[in-house]
């Protein structure tokens, strides 16, 4: 009798042992479960974090970018690339245009009303759409000094030229003086290795560092003693050595009334800038 209580009780506690170790390892598994969950959970909502993150990182680009797109007063964008252009350039100029800015005279766009007389509507336009850089406004930076333009290079055409985008032409001196920002007038003087303009009237308008000079010089030619009349434009951007992104370009307003063969016709231009972006100070 007393054998059989002793296998019955050392059965007994064997099931007991048994019936332990299950609920020990149930609780060990459902421990597992929840830790592996929780750590996914963490993993989910960090790859969820970073791809926010991630997008705002590109956001931000996206903005620099079009704060650099849409930065400074110009009317025109730098001309890199002329081809097909025209159109979106001639939306952001009726754009801005449509701006008053406060001047010393009655202006529009940003110019003169002195400028505005010198050079016809139509004229005007073609030097929008060829893709000249025009920085209106009434805080032009002092131009005063002569700077090298070099090299002289030929960006675009508006017609049917022989001198074909890429040709290098004479370096450019150009002297500024007499700049008077209450009139907005400035005298230049362009001198290269072919001739001496002498000493021309024109007006100035840009804001901060950013500025655009106007001109217009009556010539006669020597051959045929016909007299015409050309407009010079010149844009960039002044720093403390120099130009940065110098353009310039030569419009025919007038083509008088014995033209040579080889002379602009009305309305014709050639676009030209400085090739190394940089137009040194020279005095």
């Amino acid at each position: 009798m007393s054998k059989k209580v002793s296998r019955s009780s050392e059965l007994y506690r064997k099931i007991f042992v048994i019936l332990v170790l299950l609920i020990a390892t149930s609780i060990l598994a459902g421990c597992l479960t929840l830790g592996n969950n929780s750590v996914q959970g963490g993993s989910s909502r960090s790859r969820d974090e970073s791809d926010r993150s991630s997008r705002d990182r590109d956001e931000t680009s996206r903005a620099d970018d079009d704060e650099r797109e849409t930065g400074g007063n110009a009317w025109n964008t730098k001309p890199d690339d002329q081809a097909g252009r025209s159109d979106d350039q001639g939306s952001k100029q009726d754009d801005q245009g449509s701006k008053p800015v406060d001047l010393p005279t009655d202006v529009t766009d940003g110019l003169t009303r002195d400028i505005r007389d010198l050079i016809p509507d139509e004229m005007l336009q073609i030097i929008i759409d060829i893709g000249m850089p025009i920085y209106g406004g009434n805080t032009p930076p002092d131009m005063t000094g002569t700077f090298r333009i070099s090299p002289v290079t030929l960006l675009v055409s508006n017609f049917d030229d022989e001198e074909k985008p890429g040709r290098v032409f004479v370096d450019d001196l150009i002297t500024f003086s007499e700049q008077d920002n209450e009139s907005l007038t400035i005298k230049t003087r362009r001198v290269n290795a072919a001739s001496d303009g002498g000493g021309i009237g024109g007006f100035i308008v840009g804001t901060d560092m950013h500025f655009t000079i106007f001109a217009v010089e009556d010539r006669v030619s020597v051959s045929s003693g016909n007299e015409y009349r050309t407009a010079r434009l010149y844009s960039g951007i002044m720093s403390s050595e120099g130009i940065i992104d110098w353009y310039s370009i030569t419009l025919m307003l007038d083509e008088g009334l014995n033209p040579t063969p080889t002379l602009l016709r009305n309305g014709q231009a050639r676009l030209t800038y400085d090739a190394d972006g940089f137009s040194e100070r020279t005095g």
